[in-house]
């Protein structure tokens, strides 16, 4: 029986005769040779080094498994209980990440018992029970599910697995059917042996199909950090939250966070956010339905750009920022970014935020937007330049960063994915400071040390763009 699909995810059994004798009745009734695929790569293959005998699976009570699943299913698949600041997707980088966190500290038990969660729910071998079990981690991440697999030699006889290391990206649902398919399986291969098992494993089926299986996915979404109980978002929050969301209550533990445009606000704002900005936040959300007409633009400009995918993320900014310039017929001037924005029905308004990290958020879904936020208590607010750099920044996430979900939301602060803001702070530095622009003012100026003060007072001056950028910009395209 394979509950899955080799090429992308599944859990293959095949059930054996003649078990050993075990007190476990349940593991004796699901004595089977178990094989985990990823990528099409058979984890669970593996060599007796002593005896040289190749096996395909591991031959182990399946129900061991199961219990780990269950066990495990909160933390993995509601992604609760990761007890560092920021998220980590590589979960075998993830446990290597607190072991050297613990070394380099003096944590306290609390930590100690959430970094032990935390692992017991993200490395397969927690369900080993003594037994020997491939090194594989997971970890849900939005609409994904990161498979890691490590070869190692374990166990008293030692055995080797035979995938080397490797990573895959399976679809969140596709992970969820399989692992659903192999605990029903599970409970009716234990009815008899553990009644009680059965029946917790029909609560958790029953219970995926239900609303607060969605509302215990996003609260996993919303606190991928550290967070004391006392702090989480009110379950009054998060239902607002889901409530912008299409379908939520029906689709229980399958709902996807990333689709809803609010829930994804919190895959970049800082740890310090409060519910009080969060909250703001929404509502201004709630405020600005979805303008189809700006949506219909937006989609077109976009359709007209492209980047190299070999490119750094900074050069693919340049080159969005080079053909945006060429579509509007200016290569080398003045470009007046609020008038752009205006012409592209992108709204834009100021909301005072209580952290000042956040420069500007952009939101786009079909339930609001487009949008832009920017944060009149931010750190460089109030001079012009900077609201220019913030505005050009936040287009190019409209224009590009809007995933298959046909949403996106993110904030402008530290914590935001590098790659995302290394591509729009190009973007809007060669936006509103075009390299054709410097050579047209400045021919002679072939690094940024030919450029003095008072050349780089004239860029300042024509193209209303600060000191900082300014200088920045200079010594990155002038080299």
């Amino acid at each position: 029986m394979i509950f899955g699909q080799r090429q992308r995810w599944a859990i293959e059994i095949t059930p054996l005769a003649g078990p050993p004798t075990d007190p476990d009745q349940a593991a004796t009734a699901t004595w089977a040779q178990i094989r985990l695929w990823a990528n099409g790569n058979n984890l669970t293959a593996h060599t007796r080094t002593e005896t040289a005998e190749v096996n395909e699976g591991l031959n182990w009570p399946a129900v061991y498994l199961a219990r780990w699943f269950l066990h495990a299913w909160d933390g993995l698949w509601n992604r609760h209980g990761w007890p560092l600041a920021g998220f980590e997707g590589n979960p075998e980088a993830a446990c290597r990440k607190l072991d050297k966190y613990i070394q380099s500290v003096d944590p306290d038990n609390d930590f100690l018992d959430r970094r032990d969660d935390f692992v017991t729910s993200h490395a397969l071998l927690a369900a080993a029970g003594g037994g020997v079990m491939p090194s594989v981690y997971l970890a849900r991440d939005g609409a994904d599910v990161r498979v890691v697999w490590r070869p190692i030699a374990s166990g008293p006889q030692t055995i080797v697995f035979h995938a080397a290391s490797g990573t895959a990206r399976v679809q969140a649902l596709d992970f969820l059917a399989a692992v659903d398919g192999f605990l029903q399986w599970t409970a009716t291969a234990v009815r008899q042996a553990e009644p009680a098992l059965a029946t917790k494993i029909a609560a958790w089926h029953a219970a995926l199909q239900r609303p607060e299986s969605a509302l215990a996915v996003l609260q996993g979404y919303v606190h991928s950090w550290a967070v004391a109980t006392q702090d989480l978002l009110p379950t009054p929050w998060l239902q607002e939250t889901l409530g912008l969301a299409q379908g939520w209550d029906a689709a229980g533990a399958a709902f996807m966070p990333q689709t809803a445009a609010p829930a994804m606000l919190c895959r970049a704002v800082a740890p310090v956010m409060d519910a009080r900005d969060i909250a703001t936040i929404l509502a201004r959300l709630a405020g600005v339905p979805t303008n189809p007409n700006a949506a219909s633009k937006l989609e077109k400009l976009a359709l007209r750009l492209s980047w190299s995918e070999r490119e750094a993320d900074y050069r693919q900014g340049y080159q969005l920022a080079t053909q945006l310039r060429e579509i509007h017929e200016n290569s080398d001037g003045f470009i007046d970014v609020e008038k752009l924005l205006s012409d592209l029905g992108v709204v834009v308004h100021e909301e005072a935020l209580g952290d000042p990290h956040i420069d500007g958020i952009v939101a786009w879904s079909d339930s609001c937007g487009p949008l832009i936020l920017v944060n009149s208590s931010g750190r460089y607010f109030g001079a012009p330049w900077s609201r220019r750099m913030t505005l050009a920044h936040e287009l190019c996430h409209l224009l590009m960063d809007r995933n298959q979900a046909r949403a996106v939301i993110l904030a402008s602060t530290p914590w935001a994915p590098p790659v995302l803001e290394r591509r729009a702070n190009a973007f809007a530095a060669e936006l509103l400071l075009p390299l054709a622009g410097i050579r047209r003012l400045l021919p002679n100026a072939w690094t940024a040390d030919d450029v003095a003060y008072g050349d780089r007072a004239r860029l300042m001056d024509e193209f209303k763009v600060g000191d900082l950028v300014c200088s920045q910009h200079l010594i990155n395209r002038l080299r």
